[in-house]
């Protein structure tokens, strides 16, 4: 029988019949291109009966058939595309039966890394779906998803795979992107926890942080990375790269409940729930936070805020009519719960605690001493000095606190202090025991006062005394000179000038 006679029989539909002249064929003159191309062209219809009936071991005996064909070097490589469409046809049909069979996922995807697929190829980007399918099914927790996605290889994207799906009904779900990365980040980390994959978690930091310099869109991947940090026990990696989300997105209540997850201690932690619940957005995205922050309320003894976040769930799931979930459930069920009474409101807990949460957010920028050498109040200007004696200036209108000469306060800059510009201060606290500071910032010394009559100045050792503070003072007693680090603007020197004199 020729080529076109089995042709004709395959879109007769006659495919048994087909693939066995086919077959036959093929096997006369294995190097004929065009019998092969014909065999190919009869496995599919058997492939997607196959798949359609979840006859899964013919469809892998099919595949393994199909790739020996090795279309590819005949220049038919795009044939073997289509082989991803049974193969997502049988991954829908376990889906719908249930299906949880490991080994039967392995089997199917070892057939299919045998087939050489033209990529990247849109066609292609449905065997990823497939294998992602195949993830979910097992709730994502198929051991073999690191293995395929990285066979598949994520440079393989298309730039379609970054738009979200539109459903039908007018909803969108998450990009095929999206769904590889995530796919993988559990499956990581939940061999982390196992003792395994840390090879495949160093590489996947890396895939994470470089999906985030080519497509800073793609939000989710920081906080995946964070997450995958986090679990290879990297936690000041991971502390950092969560203020950095935190900084982009401050009135993100997500970025800042991922920022509690990985403080160190439980008070900064509950500080950065209550950040996140200060933070506008629907009801409903909230509710993982707050029950965060409820039970760490109840754990840290603040039972009556505790109850009243708990409260706002139950409401929320009431409102909505949601079955309550089981963890909130049994908090509600215990006698503690029915015998509290809820704060009337949280708004001021959790204000009381924004300045912790503040704390560790900026806690990755060193903090550095100055010295405010003169404070404009109209202007709301301060002029400082640094311990290694550079000179800059900020403002206070967005920032706590009094601000006087000479005091001494603990900066963190957004960037190198001093230089020529305002210097950008992110936090700054102010500084009550100055004792570490002797010599730096201040000095005191007790000398002698020897002047004359009309003096406008004099030195004490190398501390410069203004006439001013010499009233009072008669000549040749002794005082007790209080100083404070000085810049001759004249002379470009730094030296001590006197801001108190107190007689000894």
């Amino acid at each position: 029988m020729t080529i076109k006679e089995i042709a004709e029989l395959r879109k007769n539909g006659e495919t048994d019949r087909a693939y066995s002249e086919a077959s036959r064929l093929h096997s006369a003159d294995p190097a004929d291109v065009a019998a092969r191309v014909e065999l190919a062209r009869c496995i599919r219809p058997l492939m997607g009966a196959a798949a359609r009936q979840g006859d899964d071991a013919t469809l892998v005996r099919l595949l393994g058939e199909f790739a020996s064909l090795r279309l590819e070097e005949a220049g038919e490589g795009e044939l073997n595309n289509g082989t991803a469409w049974d193969v997502r046809a049988m991954v829908l049909r376990w889906k719908a039966d249930g299906m949880s069979d490991a080994a039967k996922a392995r089997r199917l995807f070892d057939a299919v890394t045998e087939i050489g697929y033209v990529r990247p190829h849109r066609y292609y980007s449905i065997l990823l779906d497939a294998f992602l399918k195949v993830g979910e099914s097992f709730g994502n927790t198929w051991p073999d998803i690191v293995e395929a996605v990285g066979w598949w290889g994520l440079e393989n994207l298309m730039p379609e795979d970054f738009q979200r799906v539109r459903l039908t009904n007018g909803r969108t779900e998450a990009s095929l992107v999206e769904r590889a990365y995530t796919a993988v980040c559990k499956a990581v980390i939940a061999g982390l926890a196992q003792g395994i994959m840390q090879d495949e978690a160093e590489a996947f930091v890396s895939d994470l942080e470089a999906l985030e310099e080519s497509h800073p869109e793609c939000h989710y991947a920081l906080g995946q990375r964070i997450g995958l940090l986090r679990a290879m026990g990297h936690y000041d990696a991971a502390a950092n790269a969560a203020r950095a989300l935190v900084r982009r997105r401050q009135t993100d209540c997500g970025a800042w409940s991922l920022l509690g997850d990985i403080a160190p201690d439980d008070e900064t932690r509950l500080a950065c729930y209550c950040r996140a619940l200060m933070c506008k957005a629907p009801a409903q995205l909230l509710g993982n936070v707050r029950y965060k922050l409820a039970v760490l309320m109840c754990k840290l003894g603040y039972y009556a805020n505790g109850r009243r976040e708990f409260g706002k769930i139950v409401s929320l799931y009431d409102y909505k009519g949601w079955q309550l979930p089981a963890e909130v459930e049994a908090v509600v069920s215990q006698p503690w719960y029915v015998e509290t009474a809820p704060s009337v409101s949280n708004r001021d807990f959790y204000a009381s605690h924004v300045g912790e949460a503040e704390a560790f957010l900026m806690g990755d920028i060193p903090e550095v001493p100055v010295l405010v050498t003169r404070y404009n109040v109209q202007k709301q200007i301060c002029n400082y000095a640094t311990a290694d004696r550079k000179r800059g200036f900020f403002s206070t209108r967005k920032l706590g606190g009094q601000f006087a000469d000479h005091q001494i306060w603990m900066v963190r800059f957004a960037g190198e202090p001093g230089g020529e510009g305002m210097s950008n201060v992110v936090s700054c606290r102010r500084v009550t025991d100055i004792t570490p500071y002797d010599g730096v910032f201040y000095r005191h010394t007790e000398a002698e006062i020897n002047m004359r009559p009309g003096m406008a100045f004099l030195f004490v050792d190398d501390i410069y005394v203004d006439g001013t503070l010499l009233r009072g003072i008669q000549p040749g007693s002794y005082a007790t000179i209080t100083a404070v680090l000085y810049y001759n603007i004249k002379k470009e020197t730094w030296g001590w000038r006197a801001v108190r004199l107190t007689p000894a």
